[in-house]
């Protein structure tokens, strides 16, 4: 697999503000016929996903060759999908005791409740985000939070490049900033939308090399892959898992109708897990990453976006 690799000069700037977490700003990345539009410090999408998402910067647009590339959520990240990683939850005693959601900064366990990713849970304090970084092609962000025994610091960079192949790299580092040990797991949820908006049977998802799995209901199996089933109830989607022991290598691999790769996902760690998740708009083919970590412990992870020409 490649790995991706960034050589930068970090200089530190607070964006704004205390108690929203740093003050929202926009930023483009441009490379050639490809543009990444950023939004930092955001909770854009907090109204519809609730405290999902890592809020210190998401990729709000992408656009290749002049069309979109995502849906009008973007491509955001998300720690702790499942529970692996809300930190100190399960000492947090209801209605006010407090935790950590990585990426997005301390909540109030208002209820006693098991952790799920779409509950909204009451907002205690976001984390604060700084700008390390800024270039025509990349951008560093960092953010932190701490509770108790309980503290992370994560560092992300994007960066674009167009050449040899169009491409969008994003770089993690995770520090255990607290004292107690911690696992994790992180995904990037990614809603890639069919050429021209259209139906998203339009695209079809395979893995290189290619993965025995079987989606369920509303999928449709093709030679070059997997696809949504056009004729599937209307307003209907469809999700799979991978679960990959041991974890190995392997790209997502996501193409237009006609058989060219619209974008390849390529991880650069073996995923332990992945999914497919899929609406009448949107494909979203996601790895996932896990790790743990002792008191002073950092784990550096990433995933680039390859954006192929599209055939003449």
């Amino acid at each position: 697999m490649n790995r991706l690799i960034f050589s930068l000069v970090l200089i530190p700037f607070f964006l704004g503000g205390c108690n929203r977490g740093s003050q929202e700003s926009s930023h483009s990345l441009v490379a050639g016929e490809l543009t990444v539009e950023l939004t930092v410090a955001t909770d854009r999408l907090e109204k519809k996903f609730n405290q999902r998402f890592d809020r210190s910067a998401q990729v709000r647009a992408i656009t290749w060759e002049g069309e979109t590339m995502l849906g009008v959520s973007g491509l955001p990240d998300e720690f702790g999908l499942n529970g692996l990683g809300i930190l100190g939850f399960d000492e947090a005693k209801a209605p006010k005791g407090q935790f950590l959601k990585i990426g997005f900064g301390r909540l109030i366990r208002d209820a006693a409740d098991p952790y799920v990713f779409w509950r909204a849970w009451p907002v205690a304090e976001r984390s604060k985000t700084r700008l390390l970084s800024q270039a025509a092609t990349s951008l560093t962000v960092s953010s932190s939070q701490s509770l108790g025994q309980w503290g992370y610091s994560l560092t992300k960079t994007y960066t674009v490049s167009s050449t040899p192949t169009a491409t969008l790299g994003i770089e993690y580092e995770l520090k255990n900033t607290g004292k107690a040990e911690f696992s994790f797991d992180h995904y990037n949820h990614n809603f890639f939308v069919a050429p021209q908006g259209g139906d998203s049977s339009l695209l079809i998802v395979n893995t290189k090399p290619e993965l025995p799995f079987t989606p369920k209901e509303n999928w449709r199996r093709l030679a070059m892959g997997w696809r949504l089933a056009p004729e599937r109830p209307e307003g209907t989607g469809g999700y799979f898992e991978l679960g990959l022991i041991p974890p190995q290598d392997f790209n997502f691999i996501l193409s237009n109708e006609g058989g060219s790769a619209r974008v390849i996902i390529q991880p650069n760690f073996k995923p332990f897990h992945a999914a497919v998740w899929a609406d009448s708009a949107t494909v979203c083919p996601e790895v996932f990453y896990r790790a743990t970590l002792t008191s002073g412990e950092t784990t550096k992870w990433g995933v680039s976006y390859l954006f192929p020409r599209a055939r003449r």
